[in-house]
């Protein structure tokens, strides 16, 4: 007698059969809609705008640094503190002039080149591009309490670029210029400008001489400070 064989969970053709001998009947899940790229882009811009603002409020306002400009700037400062210059923090390049009595009254000036050697026992190595005066006005005299103010135009050429900041050196009422080691921000202006600035609280009464450290050789000027 042929015995039968035991029941399978389920059958072929109906619903599939749990442990528990019950029918379960599958559940479609309901179909998930893509989100709109419309929503998307409205908050890509909306983290965009939100990380500006907290990058505008709470960012450090610090100079850029750059490695090459002051390993030079620290291997240059002892040798010229061996010369008794120190350096004047009094004295910076800026972008803009600040209004005086003698602003007003500045004039063209001519720098006399001279070479490095006729003041300094080192040879300090000029920046690895080209950097040129074109024209200084500055008023070759100011009264006590004034800041010194130069208009610097710079020659422009294939190489040229607008110097973030310069160096400045003080020996008594000696002042040493030494451009940056880095190259500035590329510019097409004609001219480009900046302005030599020296707080009033650094000038006493004197005459005061400038070095300009240009292609290894000294551009020289100087003014008065009246009493």
């Amino acid at each position: 007698m042929k015995e039968n064989s035991p029941t399978s969970p389920s059958s072929p053709s109906g619903p599939p059969v749990s442990p528990d001998g019950l029918h379960h009947e599958k559940q479609k899940l309901p179909e998930k809609k893509p989100w709109p790229m419309s929503w998307v882009l409205i908050s890509i811009l909306c983290f965009i705008a939100f990380y500006t603002l907290i990058m505008a409020f709470f960012r450090k306002q610090e100079d850029p640094f750059f490695p090459y400009e002051e390993s030079m700037a620290s291997h240059v400062t002892p040798l010229l503190e061996a010369e008794d210059w120190e350096p004047f923090t009094q004295a910076f390049l800026t972008g803009e002039f600040r209004e005086s009595d003698t602003f007003s009254s500045r004039i063209p000036i001519t720098p006399t080149t001279r070479p490095q050697e006729s003041l300094l026992e080192i040879t300090i190595e000029a920046p690895p591009y080209t950097l040129l005066l074109e024209e200084i006005k500055a008023a070759p005299l100011i009264q006590t309490g004034e800041p010194y103010q130069a208009e610097i135009r710079w020659q422009p050429h294939e190489d040229f670029s607008l110097p973030r900041r310069l160096h400045f050196y003080r020996r008594d009422r000696e002042i040493l210029v030494i451009p940056p080691y880095s190259k500035g921000r590329e510019t097409d202006n004609e001219a480009p400008q900046s302005f030599l600035f020296i707080n009033p609280d650094a000038l006493v009464p004197g005459e005061y001489t400038l070095y300009f450290l240009i292609d290894d050789n000294l551009r020289e000027w100087s003014f008065r400070v009246a009493n």
